[in-house]
């Protein structure tokens, strides 16, 4: 069993659209909606507690960034950040959050340091795929001038 963000929901002006309020600790994992397993992941990146990927993505997951290869399976996951990722430390806030069942997306902002101490402020916004309470497919997106 692990220790899970849980958070609380409100509905804003658009009916589709859900905010994070409120976080706590919770150690029940056994159903969680798209935009808690967001939170959870964000808990656990932020923590470093990389073996704790494994209750967040399925084997087969995908995930796609800006500037690497998709990473095609858990372990590669798991490998970009145990050994590839440049961040040291550091916090996801969320700004927003907006989920059904099986989909999320959420954006906010990165604030840390790389291994070699330069700072890191980041805008940012994620898009999931999630089966069964895990997460099959992210796509990240950052905001930088591209074209």
């Amino acid at each position: 069993m692990t220790t899970s963000t849980t958070t609380a929901i409100t509905t804003s002006t658009s009916p589709a659209t859900t905010t994070s309020t409120s976080t706590s600790t919770s150690t029940s994992t056994a159903y969680r909606t798209a935009d808690t397993l967001v939170h959870d992941l964000f808990h656990i990146i932020d923590n470093r507690t990389w073996n704790n990927l494994t209750h967040i993505f399925t084997d087969d997951a995908v995930y796609e960034r800006p500037g690497y290869p998709p990473l095609l399976g858990l372990h590669q996951i798991l490998h970009f950040y145990q050994h590839q990722r440049i961040i040291a430390t550091g916090h996801h806030h969320i700004d927003h959050t907006t989920s059904n069942l099986n989909t999320a997306a959420c954006w906010g902002h990165f604030h840390g340091t790389t291994h070699t101490g330069q700072p890191l402020h980041e805008p940012f916004a994620d898009t999931y795929i999630t089966t069964n309470n895990k997460i099959t497919h992210r796509k990240t997106f950052f905001w930088r001038p591209a074209i």
